[in-house]
Order: C-alpha cells, then structure tokens, then sequence
C-alpha cells in the first residue's frame, strides 16, 4: 500500500466491486440514480418544496448535489404545495423515477419524453441524451472588446440494468468575461470554476469542460459514485467547507441514506496547481466524512471533518496515505498518529424550517482552534474559523412565487490556509470554499420572483470587507487572506494581534440583476445587468456590464464576488 495511488486505489475497488454486482445481479437489482447537476435556481425550487411541506425531503440538503431518485420522491409527495406548473416541470425533469410525464411529447421519435431530446428506457437499457447550448452576448464597460459565451456539447445520463447509472457532459467552450473575471485569471492563473484553458482571440479563453461518473449500489441503502464532479457542503449561498468554486476533481463517494441518517464518504485528487505545459501536476488528496441527521422532522444537524494533504517524491505525483481510507475514523487521531503534518479540519451545520414558509441554517468551519489561545482574546494566528448565517424566506408576505435569502459569512485570517499547496484548502489553483479565501465578512441577499416556470426575475448582490496583503512578499505583509501563501511565513509581525479585515481593506459590492424566460423544457433566454464596485486588492475597479443570450440543459454560470 506505500506506493498505492488513490487512482490506482479506486480502479481496484470499482473494478471488483461492479464485478461482483454484475456476477450476482439478480439477487442484487437495485436501480441506480444519476445525481440533478448543481444549478442554484433549480436546487431553490426543490428547497422550497422542503420546506413548503414541512418536513424534512428525502434528500439530505445540506449534501448536494441531489440524486434524482429522491427528488421524485419528494417532488410528487408536495409538488401541488408550491405550484403546479414549477411542480409539472419538476417530474418531468425527472421523469425516469416518476410517473408518467403530465405535460404531451411532441412526437415519439425526438422529445418522446418531455426531459429529453432522445430517450429510450426499457427494464434492461435506460438513457437520457440532450444537446447542450449557452450562447451569450454582452457589453462592459471596462472592456472594449465584446462579452460572450459559446458554449455546445451534449449531456447523457442512464442505467444498464438497472444496476449501473452513468452520467456525461462535455462541452467545448470560447468566452470573453468581464473584467473582474480576467483579473481573477490573471491572478491565480485559473478560470473559475473550470480547469485547462488556452487564449482565444484578444481577450477571450478556450477551454473544454467534462464531467462523468458512474453509479453503483452494493446494498440498498449505499450508493457509491465514482468519477469527476463537484460536490457542495451546506444551505448557503455560499460553502465554508466545500463548495463548487473550483475545477471538477477525480472522487469516489460512498453514501449512505438510512433512516434519519444520511452519512458521506468522499475521497478526492486534486492537483496543487492550475496550468503548465507537457508537465504532470503534482497531485493533492482530498479526504471528507459529513453524517447528516434529521433530529426532527423540520430540524437537520450536519457534522463534517475532512483533511488535506500530499506526499512530495520526485515525479511530483503523491502518494495517498492509506490511513484516510478508512470511512468512519476520527481524522484528526489518524493526522496526529502520522505526525501532524497535514491539514485537518471539522465543522458543523445546522438547518432549521419553521412555520411551512421559513428556513434558518448556519455552518462553522474550524481549521484550527486552541481554547487558551482564544480565552486570552490576542488574536492569535492559529485561531482559524469561519462563521455563516442566514435565513430563506419563502412567499414573502403571502406573496406567491416572492423569494427573498440573506446571508452573512465571517473568516478569520489564516483560515484555510497551511504549509504549501500540497495542504492548503485550494484545488487547480482555486478556492475550495469561500472564493476570495479568507480574512473577510460579507453579506449576501438574492430577492426572486417566479410564479410559474416560464419566467424568473431575480436581484442578488454580496457586499464584502476584506483585508489584503500590502506587497506580494510574505512575512510582515502576510495578513491572512491569501489561501496560497505558507502559514509558515506568518512573521513575528502577525503571531498575536490579529483581527478580521486586517491589512489593506478592500470594500466590494456586487450587484446583478436577471430574468430568464423558459421557451420549452430547459430552454431559455437570459438577460442579466451588473454592477461591480472594489477598492483594493486584485479585482479592483468599478464595472458596468450586460449579457443576453439562449440557453439549453444547463445551469447559469454564478461568478457574484
């Protein structure tokens, strides 16, 4: 096992597991679920389902994304409590596990169901293709060249016999942001949210975008997914322990849905850096445990630890430590017992819906917490936290299809930070959390308006204080919101004394404005206005911009920081 990858690792596994499933399939006939891609306004429609109803979904929200299987559970259980066309349009997005569509094909050879451009499902062969289409125009006012997004690629998802799912998408994609998006890739040398990327035209980028995974259950109440995706921790707009701001990683996950209890396993590659050229990038390994708990029917309560780390050796490609293999271990124990050198960190998250029209939730992310250190009150360095709080309120005073969230995050300095970027919470040069990493408080709300599923109006914005670092050397100027420099640099200047915003402050505010109008089924026309306003740090600038576009089968890009 010393040398053993996680790569290695998992092809063994899967490979003798989806043997065994095949070999003894009849006594194992379990159907395998695909997982709904994480959309922020499609995931809205299913929370408000939630907690329109009262009680709990089947699905676990605080773990996302969500499988389908349970979505049509819930979705037909409390689709008339919502709305009827948002609830029509919600079965017939999954069809495959519900009853029969409840809106008429258009023929029985291309959209013969109404999720799908071809479909063809039997009790042997199930498969779901679209074609996938995001065509944006746009304007910025910091930037003479054109805004756009040429985005094409089909998505498909399925079973074979009922025993393994299978899910793809791949897009080729041209893009022109605006400004604060190529400071953003400027900086870190990485577009969000995507990996590799090359230039295209003047100020363009070119890249190709591919996720893929497969399904299997070995049990009824197991299913485990392997293959490259993101996943999200929490309620919130934003995640303080894992979000999808990143590129797409490599993972096997093991969850286990049982009773009040929904429990995850995810261990992840990632790479310590974001581009090069005919180079392996070193690799990073990315453990996670979260157990999920309805402690009654309208209250959840998360518990999340996961740990970071690398192994240097000469081909920069890591080893995986076998010792976070195993699923239900104490992390930190197995970190201490390896000599405390990587990054371990636990969390929590609780979700509370109250009066069939309301959700309160909050999340705590600890990196590193020392009781005597914070009882002296000298702001110590390696008091790492992070804070979120927030409220949905659903049908706004009585209003039907009137949405409103607010949030408020709080990161102290160093938080998510570590040795290198072998340890460091970060991914392909990104973020596995906050976006702008640490040292920061922000406030977010989003108002929405759909009374139906053919128009959505929505208002979000983030204003946030951060405090960035003076010089781009480390030591003195090393104020704690840069994820990627080395806690090991944190000088005598910063030992003690630390407080939040420290440093240089830089004032963001960000508003967008959006409607999206829904043709036919996941086909849309986008309009959106922004206004970006930050005084410091390496987004700063004020920017008006405005896109308008079509879209089809796939989600809104969210890049609002």
């Amino acid at each position: 096992m010393k040398n053993l990858t996680l790569l290695n690792y998992i092809f063994v596994v899967m490979r003798n597991l989806i043997s065994t499933i095949l070999l003894f399939g009849s006594s194992l006939a379990i159907a395998q679920s695909t997982y709904v891609p994480l959309n922020t306004d499609y995931y809205h429609l299913l929370d408000k389902t939630e907690v329109v109803s009262g009680e709990n979904a089947t699905y676990h929200t605080s773990q996302k994304p969500y499988r389908r299987d349970f979505v049509s559970q819930q979705v037909l259980k409390n689709d008339t409590l919502i709305n009827k066309s948002i609830g029509d349009y919600l079965i017939n997005d999954n069809i495959e596990w519900g009853s029969n569509s409840r809106t008429k094909p258009r023929n029985t050879t291309f959209y013969n169901r109404q999720n799908a451009t071809y479909s063809y499902h039997s009790d042997d062969f199930m498969i779901v293709a679209n074609p996938v289409l995001n065509l944006q125009y746009g304007k910025s006012s910091a930037l003479d060249a054109t805004l756009f997004q040429n985005t094409k690629g089909v998505e498909i998802r399925g079973w074979v016999d009922k025993k393994i799912g299978f899910y793809s998408i791949l897009t080729d994609n041209q893009v022109s942001f605006p400004q604060y998006l190529n400071n953003y890739t400027q900086s870190w040398g990485a577009l969000t949210g995507e990996g590799f990327y090359k230039p295209f035209k003047t100020s363009g980028y070119d890249y190709i975008s591919a996720r893929g995974y497969i399904t299997v259950s070995p049990v009824k109440h197991i299913q485990l997914q392997f293959g490259h995706d993101k996943n999200f921790i929490g309620n919130g707009i934003r995640s303080l322990s894992l979000s999808d701001n990143s590129n797409a990683y490599l993972f096997l996950k093991a969850q286990t849905t049982v009773w009040k209890f929904q429990y995850t396993n995810l261990f992840a590659q990632m790479s310590t850096q974001s581009q090069g050229t005919n180079q392996l990038y070193p690799r990073k390994y990315f453990a996670m445990h979260h157990l999920s708990l309805n402690v009654l029917k309208n209250i959840n309560i998360g518990l999340f630890e996961s740990i970071v780390f690398g192994r240097k050796d000469s081909l920069s490609a890591g080893s995986f430590d076998a010792n976070y293999l195993n699923p239900i271990i104490f992390y930190r124990w197995a970190e201490q017992n390896n000599g405390s050198p990587d990054n371990a960190n636990i969390g929590m998250d609780i979700k509370y819906n109250l009066f069939k029209t309301a959700q309160l939730y909050t999340s705590v992310f600890i990196d590193e917490f020392i009781f005597s250190n914070v009882k002296a009150g000298k702001g110590a360095w390696e008091n790492k936290q992070a804070l979120q709080f927030g409220a949905k309120y659903f049908n706004v005073f009585t209003v039907k299809g009137l949405d409103a969230q607010v949030e408020y995050n709080y990161i102290r300095p160093y938080t998510y930070t570590h040795a290198d970027n072998y340890s460091n919470y970060t991914h392909y040069g990104q973020a596995l959390a906050h976006p702008m990493g640490a040292n920061l408080k922000e406030f977010m709300g989003i108002i929405r308006y759909q009374s139906n599923t053919k128009l959505l109006l929505k208002l979000q914005g983030t204003y946030y204080i951060q405090g960035v670092d003076t010089s781009a050397s480390t030591g003195k100027y090393n104020y704690g919101g840069d994820i990627f420099k080395s806690y090991n640099n944190v000088s005598a200047f910063h030992l003690t004394g630390n407080k939040i915003t420290q440093g240089v402050k830089n004032t963001t505010a960000h508003i967008q404005v959006s409607a999206n109008y829904m043709l036919y089924h996941n086909l849309f026309i986008d309009a959106m206005y922004g206004y970006r306003k930050s005084t410091a740090g390496a987004l700063v600038g004020n920017e008006t911009y405005f896109t308008l576009g079509l879209r089809l089968n796939i989600a809104t890009k969210q890049s609002l920081f």
